[in-house]
């Protein structure tokens, strides 16, 4: 667990998948990234099968342990799924102003 992870990815379903399972599985990613998934309509405007996973979760408790568990219940009909956890323990680069 960190207190704040970037969570980055996408994911398509097969085609043909029913509609009822297909939902199903985007509940179950999203509790498992603790985010709402993006369609191709959200993000871009447009229709597509794609779906997107942008956030950065400030109190996070996701972990690669759940991910992978919701991934290997749906490998029969994810075409592709990829998803990349940045923890943000520390900063890169601080700036900050000194008085004197």
């Amino acid at each position: 667990m960190s207190w704040e992870t970037l969570v980055v990815g996408d994911f398509s379903f097969v085609d043909n998948v029913d509609s009822t399972l297909k939902q199903e599985a985007i509940i179950d990613i999203e509790n498992a990234i603790e985010s709402k998934v993006l369609t191709a309509k959200e993000r871009w405007g447009r229709d597509g099968k794609d779906y997107w996973i942008e956030d950065v979760n400030w109190t996070s408790h996701v972990s690669e342990d759940e991910i992978r568990e919701v991934m290997g219940k749906y490998k029969d009909i994810l075409d592709t799924f990829t998803v990349s956890l940045y923890y943000l323990l520390e900063p890169d680069e601080r700036v900050e102003l000194e008085q004197e």
